[in-house]
């Protein structure tokens, strides 16, 4: 889902769609959940790699995402995993019979 969240992110930064300070928001938010924060870990070298080779606008966002990245741990900790139907905003309905 994270890799979702920043191709989307992506997409509309290079047509044009987000100027660099939406993405920044949307980023903080993304950043603040520890499985974001891991694939950035882990994947975020690749990225500066294939992104550098890129145009402008790929440098300027992988570089947006890296400074989102280094700021989130000053936002908190990132929150633990929750499981999609142990969240008390989801409530699950049983079938009617």
């Amino acid at each position: 889902m994270t890799s979702l969240v920043l191709g989307e992110l992506l997409q509309r930064f290079r047509i044009g769609h987000l100027s660099a300070g939406k993405p920044a928001v949307r980023l903080d938010g993304h950043l603040h959940g520890e499985i974001a924060r891991e694939q950035w870990e882990r994947e975020g070298p690749g990225r500066h790699r294939t992104m550098e080779a890129g145009d402008r606008r790929d440098s300027v966002f992988v570089r947006l995402v890296d400074e989102r990245y280094q700021a989130a741990p000053a936002a908190g900790p990132a929150p633990a995993l929750v499981e999609f139907q142990d969240r008390p905003d989801r409530t699950q309905s049983t079938p009617q019979q």
